[in-house]
Protein backbone atom coordinates (compact mmCIF):
# COMPACT_ATOMS: atom_id res chain seq x y z
CA UNK A 1 0.00 0.00 0.00
CA UNK A 2 1.31 3.45 -0.88
CA UNK A 3 0.94 6.43 0.89
CA UNK A 4 -1.14 9.20 -0.17
CA UNK A 5 0.41 12.07 -2.23
CA UNK A 6 0.94 15.07 -0.34
CA UNK A 7 -1.05 17.95 -1.39
CA UNK A 8 0.33 21.38 -2.41
CA UNK A 9 -1.49 24.62 -3.28
CA UNK A 10 0.15 26.70 -5.69
CA UNK A 11 -0.82 31.03 -6.53
CA UNK A 12 1.10 31.76 -9.96
CA UNK A 13 0.45 28.33 -12.18
CA UNK A 14 -0.14 30.40 -15.55
CA UNK A 15 3.57 32.23 -15.06
CA UNK A 16 7.01 31.21 -16.20
CA UNK A 17 8.17 30.36 -12.16
CA UNK A 18 4.80 29.06 -11.70
CA UNK A 19 4.48 26.55 -14.44
CA UNK A 20 8.11 25.35 -13.70
CA UNK A 21 6.72 24.72 -10.10
CA UNK A 22 3.62 22.89 -10.74
CA UNK A 23 5.81 20.65 -13.34
CA UNK A 24 8.18 19.43 -10.69
CA UNK A 25 5.35 19.15 -8.34
CA UNK A 26 3.66 16.70 -10.94
CA UNK A 27 6.83 14.92 -11.29
CA UNK A 28 7.50 14.12 -7.52
CA UNK A 29 3.68 13.47 -7.48
CA UNK A 30 1.98 16.07 -5.15
CA UNK A 31 -1.63 16.51 -5.89
CA UNK A 32 -1.78 20.04 -6.84
CA UNK A 33 -4.22 22.45 -6.16
CA UNK A 34 -4.00 25.61 -8.26
CA UNK A 35 -5.40 28.98 -7.29
CA UNK A 36 -6.65 31.16 -10.02
CA UNK A 37 -7.73 34.58 -10.99
CA UNK A 38 -10.68 34.29 -13.42
CA UNK A 39 -9.10 36.17 -16.11
CA UNK A 40 -5.86 33.60 -16.01
CA UNK A 41 -4.27 32.26 -19.54
CA UNK A 42 -4.81 28.77 -18.76
CA UNK A 43 -2.55 27.31 -21.55
CA UNK A 44 0.14 26.40 -18.99
CA UNK A 45 -2.16 23.86 -16.96
CA UNK A 46 -3.17 21.57 -19.97
CA UNK A 47 -1.93 18.68 -17.73
CA UNK A 48 -3.99 19.81 -14.56
CA UNK A 49 -7.40 18.14 -13.77
CA UNK A 50 -9.96 20.57 -13.58
CA UNK A 51 -11.40 19.36 -10.32
CA UNK A 52 -7.39 20.55 -9.13
CA UNK A 53 -8.16 24.40 -10.07
CA UNK A 54 -9.86 26.99 -7.46
CA UNK A 55 -10.81 29.95 -9.21
CA UNK A 56 -11.22 33.62 -7.13
CA UNK A 57 -10.61 37.21 -7.27
CA UNK A 58 -9.56 37.24 -3.70
CA UNK A 59 -7.52 35.09 -0.96
CA UNK A 60 -9.36 36.99 1.48
CA UNK A 61 -12.76 35.30 0.25
CA UNK A 62 -14.08 33.40 3.37
CA UNK A 63 -15.48 30.50 1.06
CA UNK A 64 -12.07 30.42 -0.18
CA UNK A 65 -10.98 28.81 3.36
CA UNK A 66 -13.38 26.70 3.76
CA UNK A 67 -13.20 24.69 -0.08
CA UNK A 68 -9.01 24.94 0.92
CA UNK A 69 -9.69 23.06 4.07
CA UNK A 70 -11.45 20.57 2.83
CA UNK A 71 -8.28 19.82 0.59
CA UNK A 72 -6.41 19.40 3.49
CA UNK A 73 -3.10 21.22 1.45
CA UNK A 74 0.41 20.43 3.37
CA UNK A 75 2.42 22.86 1.59
CA UNK A 76 1.33 26.38 -0.09
CA UNK A 77 3.57 27.69 -2.65
CA UNK A 78 3.11 31.05 -3.16
CA UNK A 79 4.36 32.17 -7.24
CA UNK A 80 1.61 34.58 -8.17
CA UNK A 81 3.58 38.01 -8.54
CA UNK A 82 2.24 41.26 -11.28
CA UNK A 83 5.30 42.74 -12.83
CA UNK A 84 8.50 40.84 -13.18
CA UNK A 85 10.07 42.28 -16.03
CA UNK A 86 10.67 45.16 -18.12
CA UNK A 87 9.18 48.86 -17.21
CA UNK A 88 6.76 47.27 -14.93
CA UNK A 89 9.57 46.71 -12.34
CA UNK A 90 8.99 50.19 -11.05
CA UNK A 91 4.98 50.35 -10.71
CA UNK A 92 3.33 51.27 -7.87
CA UNK A 93 1.19 48.13 -7.72
CA UNK A 94 4.76 46.71 -6.81
CA UNK A 95 3.73 47.25 -3.84
CA UNK A 96 0.15 48.26 -3.25
CA UNK A 97 -0.74 44.79 -4.90
CA UNK A 98 1.59 42.20 -4.67
CA UNK A 99 3.15 42.76 -1.16
CA UNK A 100 -1.29 42.73 0.34
CA UNK A 101 -1.24 39.33 -2.07
CA UNK A 102 1.35 37.96 -0.39
CA UNK A 103 0.22 38.79 2.64
CA UNK A 104 -3.25 37.36 1.90
CA UNK A 105 -1.07 33.78 0.66
CA UNK A 106 0.26 33.47 4.36
CA UNK A 107 -3.27 34.13 5.75
CA UNK A 108 -5.12 31.93 3.70
CA UNK A 109 -2.01 29.21 4.20
CA UNK A 110 -2.78 29.74 8.09
CA UNK A 111 -6.36 29.31 7.87
CA UNK A 112 -7.01 26.18 5.79
CA UNK A 113 -4.61 24.59 7.89
CA UNK A 114 -1.42 24.50 6.06
CA UNK A 115 1.65 23.50 7.63
CA UNK A 116 4.51 25.41 5.40
CA UNK A 117 4.40 28.27 3.15
CA UNK A 118 6.44 28.88 0.74
CA UNK A 119 6.92 32.13 -1.71
CA UNK A 120 9.90 33.29 -4.05
CA UNK A 121 11.80 35.78 -3.49
CA UNK A 122 14.32 37.61 -6.12
CA UNK A 123 17.57 38.99 -6.52
CA UNK A 124 16.39 42.09 -7.09
CA UNK A 125 16.22 42.20 -3.20
CA UNK A 126 19.76 42.70 -3.06
CA UNK A 127 20.04 45.43 -5.60
CA UNK A 128 22.83 45.46 -8.16
CA UNK A 129 25.89 44.01 -6.56
CA UNK A 130 27.56 42.48 -9.26
CA UNK A 131 28.70 39.82 -7.49
CA UNK A 132 28.04 36.24 -6.32
CA UNK A 133 24.85 36.59 -3.78
CA UNK A 134 23.37 34.43 -0.90
CA UNK A 135 21.12 35.51 1.83
CA UNK A 136 23.52 37.01 4.11
CA UNK A 137 24.15 39.72 1.96
CA UNK A 138 22.65 43.08 3.04
CA UNK A 139 19.25 44.14 1.51
CA UNK A 140 19.49 46.81 -0.52
CA UNK A 141 16.95 46.85 -3.37
CA UNK A 142 17.15 49.49 -6.42
CA UNK A 143 13.63 48.90 -7.85
CA UNK A 144 10.06 48.49 -6.30
CA UNK A 145 9.71 45.36 -7.45
CA UNK A 146 12.60 44.48 -5.36
CA UNK A 147 11.55 46.48 -2.46
CA UNK A 148 8.09 44.78 -2.82
CA UNK A 149 9.55 41.37 -2.90
CA UNK A 150 12.25 42.55 0.48
CA UNK A 151 8.40 43.86 2.44
CA UNK A 152 6.79 40.63 0.76
CA UNK A 153 9.33 38.38 2.50
CA UNK A 154 9.98 40.11 5.98
CA UNK A 155 6.36 40.35 6.57
CA UNK A 156 5.39 36.70 5.67
CA UNK A 157 8.35 35.66 7.76
CA UNK A 158 6.74 37.58 10.62
CA UNK A 159 3.35 36.54 10.60
CA UNK A 160 4.52 32.53 9.70
CA UNK A 161 6.44 33.26 13.18
CA UNK A 162 3.46 34.58 14.84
Amino acid sequence: MTAPAATALLTGATGFLGSAVLAELERRNFRTLVLLRPESDRRRLRSLVEDNILVCSNLDDHSLVDKVRRQQPTVFIHCAWRGVGGQERNADFQISENVPLARASVELAARSGCRQWIGLGSQAEYGNANRVLDETAPANPTTLYGRAKLIAGTEALATCAR
